[in-house]
C-alpha cells in the first residue's frame, strides 16, 4: 500500500516534520519558542563532508558537525542519549545538512516544496 501511495517511510516524514518545524522556530513563527532563547546560529566554516554508506548507521563526528548553509546552528553538548535524540539535537544536525536553496525560502509552502524535492533527488 505504501508503495501504491507513494509515501515516505515514516522514519523520513518525521525528519521532514522536525525540519518543517525548526524552519518555523527559526523564522520565529512559533511564538513559543523564541529562536534567540532555543538556538545559537554557529559562524560559517569550511564545508566538511562526512563519507556515507547507504546501509550502514553510525554516530560520526563529523556528520554531527557539518553545515552546509548560511543559517546553520550549533549543536548542543550532549552526554545523555536522553538528550542527544531530543528534538533540537536531532534537528539541528539534519538541519545543518540543509542546502543554502532550502533554507532562505521565506515562506513555509515553498520550504516544504523545496524541502521535499531536495529529499526526493
Amino acid at each position: 500500500m505504501k508503495y501504491d501511495l507513494k509515501l515516505e517511510e515514516l522514519k523520513e516524514r518525521r525528519i521532514s516534520l522536525r525540519l518543517i518545524l525548526m524552519y518555523k522556530v527559526v523564522e520565529g513563527l512559533v511564538p513559543s519558542l523564541p529562536p534567540d532563547k532555543f538556538l545559537k546560529f554557529s559562524k560559517p566554516k569550511r564545508k566538511i563532508k562526512a563519507k556515507t554508506i547507504s546501509d550502514h548507521i553510525a554516530t560520526n563526528f563529523v556528520n554531527s558537525q557539518v553545515c552546509n548553509n548560511s543559517k546553520g546552528l550549533q549543536i548542543p553538548d550532549s552526554k545523555a542519549i536522553q538528550y542527544r535524540n531530543s528534538f533540537f539535537v536531532d534537528a539541528a544536525i539534519h538541519w545543518n545538512h540543509l542546502p543554502d536553496s532550502v533554507v532562505q525560502k521565506d515562506s513555509v509552502k515553498s520550504f516544504k516544496n523545496a524541502l521535499q524535492n531536495y529529499r526526493a533527488s
